[in-house]
């Protein structure tokens, strides 16, 4: 909404026109994205995680089922940060590692999570056979971790291979 609200308000200074209906149809994959129990967002910064907890806890409210966090990051992120922000919503977190290779190992990742707040930790298919319809569960912190449920969640195979080899030209 907020990126939308700067678009309209650049179109109408530079007195461009634009047709308000094609809102209703964007879609970008990835955030906030919505798969029966699973909000999936590619949060994978600080400013977008708190505005993906903000987001969640509002459409939660409306749902009433327990919301659980699912969190997987790439380990050149801003681990700590990240981590930090997730544990203080007292929240319940799924830990994940994402099959990508820069993804950080869940044993460096448990060491960030009170094990109180843990509820499970494995792999995104493990994760994802495991959850339950009872609950609603929002999957954050990386883009990798959102292409990867995603694609789960549509019976598609994971494939990192065209980025791998991009990443090394």
């Amino acid at each position: 909404q907020h990126n939308a609200s700067i678009a309209i308000e650049l179109l109408s200074r530079l007195a461009q026109p634009y047709d308000p209906s094609a809102l209703e149809e964007l879609l970008w994959p990835g955030r906030m994205e919505c798969h029966g129990s699973l909000l999936v967002d590619s949060a994978h910064n600080p400013h977008a995680l708190s505005a993906a907890l903000e987001t969640a806890k509002q459409l939660n409210a409306l749902d009433g089922r327990p919301l659980e966090l699912i969190f997987g990051v790439m380990a050149d992120k801003n681990v700590s940060e990240l981590s930090a922000a997730l544990v203080e919503t007292g929240y319940t977190i799924h830990l994940v590692e994402p099959s990508y290779p820069r993804s950080l190992a869940l044993d460096a990742l448990r060491d960030l999570v009170p094990s109180a707040l843990i509820a499970s930790s494995g792999t995104v298919p493990n994760c994802l056979a495991k959850l339950s319809d009872d609950k609603q569960y929002l999957v954050v912190g990386s883009s990798f971790l959102a292409a990867e449920v995603l694609a789960h969640v549509r019976g598609l195979p994971v494939s990192y291979t065209h980025i791998r080899s991009h990443e090394t030209e």
